[in-house]
Order: structure tokens, then C-alpha cells, then sequence
């Protein structure tokens, strides 16, 4: 029976390790737990986990799930049970596969209401699923587990003679990433189309909370699982990055960054085989800025969130008309210069009013050229407003010479009538000094140009 059993055993030898308590240690009690010479190796752990991956039979998905409720009741009890597998298996990590099973199907049903959320095709989706798979979730586990086991031993340690396991902060890491993982692939996709995909604060409060809530039970549950090894000190570092998540968070909210609509446009382009088109909710303009500039108006005291929001909106629509018009004005091109937006500006009647603001591109020879061809019309001008102002004055002179000899042969008239001439002749003469007068400031004016 015994020779049977060694023929069909697939497990590997089971590896020693030394205990350090010396060899003539006597006493009617039994020696500890931890101290035994049998205890297996990581490579045969691993070995025995990995073994289980496909024996659904043998897995406690009863326990697995209970462990998954108390992580958002109590996560305190799932640490107790890790204690009491120390004492009884002489290791703190996990030797049931059932809870990472379970995780991984918990991803794979969120990954349904990304595609959903998200509208990917097929293939899209299951693009999204590998990566949210073998990405987000394993090769992210792996490196924050490992990132986790090398920091605990290498200074938080007390006991030298001992060491966390690396399975054991893996499960760290897994029981951390389960709440986050209900909050943001689960809750958030229910709410994310009514009231997170919108640029308004409301929108932001909401995204942005989801992602607070989550990283700080990540934080808290990291926390509870080293606090929970009694050869580490100072775990309570851990907890310090809340003030700084808290930071962020605020500092998100008040510049206006959604975090919740950044990450899912971040899958949506990961996901799409092309460039995408562009749609017209790609186009956010910042409404705090678009109330700053029309609050800049002196005739503007108050700006209501109703006329804010549809002047915005109105800003986005011209601002798509006019580049889909340089688009077509390119010829489709790949890129798109102020020279196309100026050709439309230019070309376009009911682009009219902004012509002067969006010129097209000349030269400095053509500048001056310009400015040549302004300086000889102004210079014309002037000498034609020049003889049109001699021309005034000769006739002028002529009307004045023409009452005078009206005079010489009215010599019998009476004495108020002369009064009234000697005025006429004064008024004749005043006015041609006035219009010599204005011909040589005109004529200054010229020379000074």
C-alpha cells in the first residue's frame, strides 16, 4: 500500500527548514507551531495554490464569500481567520484559490458593464477583458504585493529570525482591491451616463467621491493586514497617505477634473483598434472659465448657472462648425494650421465679424508694399483737397473784385448802403484768408505725413 502511494504522488518532496531552537531542547510540552521541521517551502506552496486553480471541487466558495461581505462590514474577523491559519498551518497566506476565483469572475462581470457603459463591440470587449485581467488586476497585484512584501522586511521588521510571506501580502493586496473593485466597476457604472458623464461640479463630486472612497479602503484594508503580523512595527505609515489622498481629492474638485470620466475615456481609447472619431462630448470647455470671461464684461454682474451652461454649450458647437470647416478648407489633411482657419474666416459671409481678429498670413514684403500704396492714395487725396481749396479761393477773390468796381459806379448811393458794402468787402476778405489759412495746414499736414 505504502509503495502504491509513493508510485502515483505528484506532490513535490516537501523542503526542511531548520528550526532555531537547538536540538536538546526536552520538555513534555510540544514545541511550537512555528518552529516545526516539516514546514514546506514557497516553491511548493506555490505549487499546492496553483494546483488548486482548476479543482473547483475542493475550494470553499462558502468561506470565500463570507470573507468577501466582512471586508465591507468588518474587516477586522477576515484578519482573525488569517491568525487562526497561522496557528493551525503555519502560514499566514492563503491556501484556498476559492477567494481569487471569485475576484477574478467579480471582474469579468464588471468588464460586461464597461462594454456596456463604454458601447464596445465585441472584440473590444474582450480586448477590455485581458487587459483589466491580466493587467489591472495580476500583473498591478503582483507588483504592489511585491512592492508591499520588500518594504514590511526590509524596515518594518522587528524578529530577524522571521519574515512575511510574499503570499501573504499578495492576499493583502486582494483583500484591499475587493471593495474598490464593488465600488468602481460595479456602483459607479449604474450612475455613470445619469450623472458622473457631465461637466458640471455635481458630476465631479460624484466621480471623484467614488474614487476617495475606494482608495481609502485599499489604504485602511492594507493597513489591518500588516498591522495584523506581530513582527512588524510602524505599520500604522500605512495610514499616513490618507491626508495626501485627501489632498488630491480636494484639489481635483476645485480644478475640475473628473477622475471617473478621465479613466473610462483612458479604456475607451485603449480599446479602439483606430483613432477615434470626434464626437461632440469630447469637446469640455471649462465652465468656470467660461464665467470668468463673461464676468470680465462690465455689463454682466450675475451669470446664472442656466445661461452659463447654454453659452458654453453654444462656444462648443461654433468651435466644432469652425474647425470641421479649416478641416474641409485642408482637404482632409492630417494637420490643421491657422492658415485654413483664417481661409474659412475670410472666405465664409457669416464668419464676417471675425475677419479683423483672424487675418490671413502676409508677408513684411507684401506689409510694405501695403503701406507704399496707403502713403501714395493719402498723398493724392491730399493735393486733390489742395487745388479744390484754390480753386474755393480764387472764386472768392473774384466775387470780392467784382463788388468792388459794383461800387465805383454806384457812387451816388447813400451812405448806410456804403457802410453795408465796406461789410461785405471785410466778410470777402476774411474769407479768403481763412481758406488760404486751412490750404497751408493742409499743406503742413502733408509734409508732416
Amino acid at each position: 500500500m505504502y509503495r502504491s502511494r509513493m508510485k502515483y504522488s505528484t506532490s513535490p518532496p516537501t523542503s526542511r527548514c531548520h528550526s532555531p531552537v537547538p536540538t536538546e531542547f526536552s520538555s513534555s510540552l510540544p514545541m511550537p507551531i512555528v518552529y516545526r521541521h516539516n514546514c514546506m517551502g514557497a516553491a511548493t506552496k506555490c505549487y499546492k495554490y496553483l494546483r488548486k486553480l482548476l479543482k473547483f471541487e475542493q475550494m470553499d466558495f462558502e468561506f470565500a464569500v463570507w470573507q468577501m461581505i466582512f471586508l465591507f462590514v468588518a474587516p477586522q474577523k477576515v484578519y482573525r481567520n488569517f491568525q487562526n491559519r497561522k496557528q493551525t498551518k503555519s502560514q499566514f497566506a492563503r491556501d484556498d484559490p476559492a477567494f481569487l476565483v471569485l475576484v477574478t469572475c467579480c471582474l469579468c462581470i464588471s468588464t460586461v458593464g464597461f462594454a456596456i457603459v463604454l458601447s464596445l463591440r465585441f472584440f473590444q470587449f474582450v480586448k477590455l477583458l485581458f487587459y483589466m485581467v491580466f493587467i489591472d488586476y495580476i500583473t498591478t497585484g503582483l507588483l504592489i504585493a511585491t512592492v508591499f512584501w520588500f518594504m514590511s522586511n526590509r524596515y518594518l521588521r522587528i524578529d530577524r529570525t522571521q519574515d512575511v510571506e510574499w503570499g501573504y501580502a499578495f492576499d493583502i493586496h486582494l483583500n484591499a482591491m475587493f471593495p474598490p473593485l464593488i465600488i468602481l466597476h460595479i456602483l459607479q457604472l449604474f450612475l455613470y451616463n445619469a450623472l458622473i458623464n457631465n461637466d458640471t461640479f455635481s458630476a465631479r463630486f460624484v466621480g471623484n467621491t467614488f474614487w476617495f472612497i475606494a482608495i481609502s479602503y485599499y489604504i485602511y484594508i492594507t493597513f489591518l493586514g500588516y498591522a495584523n503580523v506581530e513582527i512588524l512595527h510602524k505599520t500604522h505609515l500605512i495610514l499616513s497617505s490618507l491626508p495626501i489622498i485627501l489632498l488630491i481629492y480636494i484639489t481635483t474638485l476645485c480644478a475640475g477634473i473628473n477622475v471617473s470620466y478621465l479613466v473610462m475615456e483612458f479604456y475607451l481609447r485603449a480599446m479602439s483598434t483606430q483613432p477615434p472619431a470626434v464626437k461632440m462630448k469630447e469637446l469640455r470647455l471649462p465652465i468656470s472659465r467660461v464665467k470668468t470671461i463673461m464676468k470680465s464684461s462690465p455689463s454682466v454682474d450675475t451669470v446664472g448657472q442656466d445661461g452659463l451652461y447654454l453659452v458654453t454649450k453654444a462656444t462648443e458647437l461654433f468651435i466644432h462648425y469652425l474647425t470641421e470647416e479649416a478641416h474641409m478648407q485642408s482637404n482632409k489633411g492630417s494637420s490643421l494650421d491657422y492658415k485654413h482657419l483664417a481661409e474659412v474666416v475670410q472666405t465664409n459671409d457669416t464668419l464676417e465679424f471675425l475677419r479683423e481678429i483672424m487675418p490671413r498670413k502676409i508677408t513684411v514684403r507684401q506689409f510694405k508694399e501695403m503701406m507704399e500704396a496707403k502713403e501714395a492714395s493719402n498723398s493724392s487725396s491730399s493735393s486733390e483737397s489742395s487745388s479744390d481749396s484754390d480753386s474755393d479761393s480764387d472764386s472768392d477773390t473774384d466775387s470780392c473784385s467784382d463788388s468792388d468796381e459794383t461800387k465805383g459806379d454806384n457812387g451816388n448811393s447813400s451812405g448806410s448802403e456804403r457802410e453795408s458794402e465796406t461789410k461785405e468787402n471785410g466778410a470777402c476778405h476774411s474769407d479768403s484768408d481763412k481758406s488760404e489759412s486751412s490750404v497751408k495746414s493742409d499743406s503742413e499736414e502733408n509734409n508732416k505725413r
